[in-house]
């Protein structure tokens, strides 16, 4: 059975309000559920979705190594 996080969860997590995580969810940016009136956080795809974003500042970091050493072998 798939689990699921509560909005509030999410947002301590992640350390931010829960104003901020909705426009999150609103933009599609975070995946969620709706269960009626009530919204949840796939376990499973928010796990993806913090994943992506890892890998994402990962590479960030590695492209400012590449682009300060070319500079540095000018």
């Amino acid at each position: 059975m798939p689990e699921f996080y509560k909005i509030g969860e999410i947002a301590k997590i992640l350390r931010v309000s829960r104003p901020t995580l909705e426009k999150l969810l609103a933009s599609g940016e975070v995946p969620s559920v709706h269960f009626g009136k009530t919204r949840r956080i796939p376990k499973k795809q928010f796990d993806l979705y913090i994943k992506d974003k890892l890998d994402d500042a990962a590479g960030e970091v590695q492209n400012r190594k590449v682009l300060t050493l070319a500079r540095l072998n000018r």
